[in-house]
């Protein structure tokens, strides 16, 4: 496996909605520029963090997300079984 370095480019010091997971500390948003295989990339952050608890989720490839990877951890959602 490739070593890569992520660079986190949002956090909750950012200006995000109010009450978002962003706001509230519990999301991340990291940049995708430069990365070899961004899919695969996403795909093992999500295996990994999914091992950790299934309340994270990972968003990539859609209208919002082509630039950078969103990570948040839903802690107030009840985890699926």
């Amino acid at each position: 496996m490739q070593k890569t370095e992520a660079t986190i480019t949002g956090a909750a010091y950012e200006q995000y909605k109010k009450g978002s997971y962003h706001d509230r500390g519990y999301a991340w948003d990291v940049r995708i520029q430069g990365i070899p295989h961004p899919l695969q990339y996403v795909c093992e952050i999500r295996s990994a963090l999914k091992q950790i608890d299934e309340r994270f989720r990972v968003v990539y490839g859609d209208a919002n997300h082509t630039d950078h990877i969103h990570i948040e951890y839903r802690y107030d959602q009840k985890v699926k079984k």
